[in-house]
């Protein structure tokens, strides 16, 4: 995110002041009636950036939308 905001890694606010890791964690982690990871999409705001997570794997970072 500071490579692409183009700003000093320690200006960002912690990411898990936005999104509870623990919770995305869960939401992707294998359930007892799975054999592999479950599938899905999550999206928020972080920074001036939109962020997208696909299947637990896949980020795509766009421009933050301003209403």
């Amino acid at each position: 995110m500071s490579d692409r905001e183009d700003t000093d890694p320690t200006s960002l606010p912690p990411l898990a002041s936005v999104i509870d890791p623990e919770a995305l964690d869960a939401l992707f982690a294998a359930t007892g009636e799975t054999t592999g990871d479950r599938r899905g999409t999550v999206s928020f705001d972080y920074s001036e950036s939109h962020l997208t997570i696909v299947d637990g794997q896949t980020v795509v970072v766009e421009p933050q939308l301003k209403l």
